[in-house]
């Protein structure tokens, strides 16, 4: 994706660059084929292009089937053979201590095993109306077994708030939620939904054809839409359905389709006025009772709301 490179890598590049050890940096970009027309003139950086042929060669894989198995770490000898040598002979020269990747790259930690890995991504708060922050985690991508959260959950569940941290988290909570009710340009939508029913479940559709969707449910779900027909059969009449799509794939879901899931399933939620502003989920997740999801950021904010996390209904 070609935001990773402008502005997430350049905006890092330049950071670092400014710093009081800046000449203490040597930056390496690496990137696909069809993008080396537009940055081979970054000017103070190596730049390594991998064309689709080495990173598809035949008998290896789908680059949804690869990525997904990098994602769960059930790749196979050969397929780390092949990675990891063509690290190494694509960067020939260049040894990076830090890595810093917006996908998860096994072979790269095998092939540079003494290079700190970081794996970067946007954090739960980075759409509007919050502000825009990053993670950089040194276990795994987002959502992964191998990540962070999931790595020390344990740990993370022992951890005590004294009296004072629990009021500033509570103080912290109250003002979000009152800052989204209160700017939500949807409460004529919702608020005539909450009487039809006892609850409101909110489920954030997900990015399209990625690894993180594929890696999870290659082997129960194609696509959005049948993970979506899911939730919908299995979840109580009384409980409406808010439906939004990924603000990168506003589209995703077809008119036609739309029609049918509201002719089908009378709890089912959706408005063509959720399309109409950026990110609306970040206001319709304060109208909800329940949020259903596996790998959103939306299931971290729910954690700021009072209502139940179910990551899946099956």
């Amino acid at each position: 994706r070609e935001p990773w490179v402008n502005p997430f890598s350049i905006n890092i590049i330049d950071t670092l660059r400014k710093s009081s050890k800046s000449k203490e940096f040597e930056f390496c970009i690496t990137l696909n084929e069809p993008l080396k027309i537009k940055y081979e003139s970054i000017e103070g950086v190596t730049k390594i292009f991998f064309t689709q042929e080495e990173l598809l060669p035949p008998l290896i894989g789908d680059a949804l089937d690869i990525s997904a198995s990098w994602y769960n770490e059930d790749y196979s000898e050969e397929q780390m053979s092949y990675y990891k040598n063509l690290m190494k002979e694509k960067f020939y020269a260049f040894i990076p201590d830090v890595v810093l990747t917006f996908s998860p790259v096994p072979y790269l930690r095998n092939a540079f095993p003494d290079a700190l890995v970081l794996h970067h991504e946007v954090s739960f708060f980075s759409r509007a109306p919050y502000p825009m922050t990053w993670y950089l985690d040194p276990h795994g991508m987002m959502f992964s077994n191998f990540s962070s959260p999931k790595r020390f959950k344990h740990e993370i569940a022992r951890i005590k708030l004294n009296n004072s941290q629990q009021r500033l988290l509570n103080n912290f909570k109250q003002k979000c939620r009152t800052l989204l009710r209160n700017s939500s340009p949807f409460n004529t939508i919702v608020n005539p939904e909450r009487k039809r029913f006892d609850y409101l479940a909110f489920f954030p559709l997900t990015t399209l054809d990625t690894y993180c969707f594929h890696g999870k449910f290659k082997n129960k779900f194609k696509n959005q839409y049948q993970y979506l027909v899911h939730i919908l059969d299995n979840i109580p009449e009384n409980v409406g359905l808010i439906v939004t799509t990924h603000t990168d794939f506003v589209n995703s879901l077809q008119k036609e389709a739309i029609e049918y899931l509201k002719l089908k399933y009378p709890n089912f939620i959706y408005h063509e006025e959720f399309e109409k502003y950026y990110a609306p989920s970040q206001y319709l997740l304060s109208y909800a009772d329940i949020v259903i999801g596996v790998f959103s950021s939306l299931c971290w904010q729910s954690l700021l709301s009072e209502c139940e996390h179910h990551p899946l209904m099956s």
